[in-house]
């Protein structure tokens, strides 16, 4: 019993006993208290301790990239007092100007320290936010920082758009007898995945560059003789990520050409006879208007090129020190010129050894 009236018994009887009369005493049983009045006795409530208002001690965090699609993380905050029980409440949310904020989340005492942003916090602030809220409803906000604004890396081009005419990447010229292609290019950064599509521009007189074809999923093929000579050429891959945002990358740029024949190619001597060590002049013509580059090779034989290069209108060829009577050497050239529809041709010689 906590609260007690103090009690005191005087003249208390029948104490009888042959033993010395301080050793014993009468048992009273108390029943009740009351007060001078007669009224019950009530002990008095003890005082209820007034509890610390609640504050916020250490507000809640939050750190990351700013790079659309990463992963941030959020601290927990810190709070003392209040009336218990008091409940710590907390919610991710996004703000377009770091000021007024909505919830991505509920407010939650469990909710999850991390976060990846999505394509809504495109150009948004996110934080991790948070509250207390006491048994007498009070609250108190303890949201610290935010990160932001939130953007995708931009799109880059690491390997750019090829014209092709099938046997040279990004040629100088093209001509009316050739059909040219494109190899696509290569994009990164962005946000999501990056598609891509395909066009093809010409430039007359210097004008603004038109376009032949409109972007298109497949990678165009386009005959030059649909261009006139002098006219510009170049291919472009578009690459666009799921925001939508876009990048552009060009093919150099080709110029149609006037195109040739190499013709009728023609060696002179076409065939001769030489004995070893014998060294023979050749010389080689053609009919057309192209204007080749003559290349110059033994294709069989006890021969050898002796001049500084194999390259060249004339050439010397000189007869092995090893050769025999009967042995046959064939000389080749072949006549180099992108701008010939018939590129490519060339003519043989023979030796005969005697």
């Amino acid at each position: 019993m906590s609260n007690t009236r103090l009690v005191s018994f005087s003249q208390v009887a029948g104490l009888t006993s042959p033993e010395v009369t301080s050793h014993y005493m009468l048992m009273v049983n108390v029943i009740d208290f009351v007060n001078p009045d007669g009224s019950p006795y009530v002990p008095p409530t003890p005082p209820t301790p007034t509890p610390e208002p609640l504050e916020c001690v250490t507000k809640s965090t939050t750190y990351g990239s700013t790079v659309l699609g990463s992963q941030l993380t959020g601290t927990l905050a810190v709070y003392t007092g209040g009336v218990e029980p008091v409940d710590e409440l907390y919610q991710w949310q996004r703000s377009s100007d770091g000021s007024s904020w909505s919830g991505i989340s509920a407010w939650a005492t469990d909710t999850a320290t991390t976060y990846t942003t999505a394509l809504a916090d495109n150009d948004q602030y996110i934080r991790f936010a948070s509250k207390a809220v006491d048994a007498d409803g009070k609250t108190i906000y303890g949201s610290g920082n935010n990160v932001g604004p939130i953007e995708p890396t931009p799109i880059i081009v690491t390997d750019p758009t090829i014209m092709t005419d099938g046997l040279y990447s990004n040629p100088q010229e093209v001509y009316g007898y050739q059909t040219i292609s494109m190899h696509s290019a290569v994009f990164a950064g962005g946000y999501g995945t990056i598609t891509t599509k395909y066009r093809l521009q010409e430039q007359t007189d210097g004008s603004a560059w038109t376009s032949l074809t409109g972007w298109q999923s497949g990678i165009p093929t386009y005959d030059v003789s649909q261009s006139e000579p002098g006219d510009k050429l170049r291919f472009q891959t578009q690459g666009k990520d799921s925001l939508g945002t876009q990048k552009t990358s060009n093919s150099s740029t080709s110029t149609v050409g006037v195109a040739t024949e190499i013709g009728t190619v023609s060696i002179a001597p076409p065939n001769t006879t030489g004995g070893p060590g014998t060294t023979i002049t050749y010389d080689v013509l053609i009919s057309g208007d192209a204007n080749p580059m003559y290349i110059w090779s033994i294709r069989s034989g006890p021969g050898a090129i002796i001049s500084p290069t194999n390259i060249g209108q004339e050439i010397e060829v000189r007869v092995n020190a090893d050769a025999t009577p009967g042995d046959s050497i064939q000389v080749q050239v072949t006549c180099s010129d992108p701008s010939a529809f018939d590129n490519g041709v060339g003519s043989i010689a023979t030796i005969v050894v005697n």
